[in-house]
């Protein structure tokens, strides 16, 4: 009886979460509307004054780089256009509806949000529609990207074993927090840098690279994607161990609180 109550418990609790993952995509399509159109008429007008500023351009002098230059800006707009017109129709919650069918997500526990909520506010994003996910297919996935976590919208993605550290989990929810702030343009600007930095992409200097960067005025937004997560990890450690040289990262601590990507 003892096991046929818990394979009970087990079918309750996955297709609680696969109704909950199918009602977020109707909710966050009507709530989310407005900043995700926000998001994308912003880039419609940025791309129309581009287009302006090129055709100017064709009829000047071309200075050294002037191609590879527009090249980028190309692929930025488009970056950004493919990214905006998925989130405009849901589709983070849609693959993470599919995904989850596969993968193993329970809710973020107490001790997980407050975690968080540490580092980033206990009002900077939506904490209740983060998952966690772990084994099923995602075995195979860290077989291939030797054990890396990874977050893909609101859900984290972590080898088993890893839940039980908290800076981890805190970088992984500061991706979730780009995405909710950004939209889904995060994973592509954290895979570029990844793929063309490789490891340096996460290092910045630890709190003497942050004290050198705040003399000469470096802000937190140009910092890549994967090095403003390990900063809120690295905080977060160094908060916990009571060592001073947290005090160095508070500067972009606060502006992460901020929203400042």
């Amino acid at each position: 009886m003892v096991k046929i109550g818990l394979v009970l418990m087990l079918v309750t609790g996955w297709l609680a979460e696969r109704l909950r993952d199918a009602a977020a995509w109707p909710i966050n399509l009507v709530r989310d509307l407005p900043v995700r159109l926000g998001r994308l008429l912003r880039l419609l007008v940025y791309g129309v004054t581009g287009l302006g500023r090129l055709l100017a351009d064709l009829f000047q002098p071309k200075p050294a780089g002037w191609g590879r230059t527009w090249r980028g800006r190309v692929t930025f707009g488009l970056h950004h256009l493919g990214c905006y017109l998925f989130d405009l129709i849901g589709g983070p919650e849609l693959v993470q509806f599919v995904m989850h069918l596969a993968i193993p997500t329970t809710p973020l526990t107490v001790t997980e949000m407050h975690a968080a909520a540490t580092i980033l506010g206990p009002t900077a994003l939506r904490y209740g529609e983060i998952r966690v996910a772990e084994g099923g297919v995602l075995r195979f996935i860290f077989r291939a990207n030797k054990g890396r976590a990874f977050a893909l919208w609101h859900t984290v993605h972590l080898p088993e074993g890893s839940r039980s550290d908290l800076s981890l989990l805190v970088h992984e929810i500061t991706h979730i927090y780009q995405y909710e702030q950004l939209g889904s343009i995060y994973i592509g600007e954290a895979l570029h840098a990844q793929w063309t930095l490789g490891h340096e992409a996460y290092r910045y200097g630890g709190s003497q690279g942050l004290k050198q960067a705040q003399r000469e005025g470096k802000p937190y937004h140009k910092y890549t994607r994967e090095q403003q997560a390990q900063i809120a990890q690295d905080y977060y450690r160094l908060l916990n161990q009571n060592d001073q040289q947290a005090i160095a990262y508070e500067p972009y601590i606060q502006a992460l609180r901020k929203g400042e990507f």
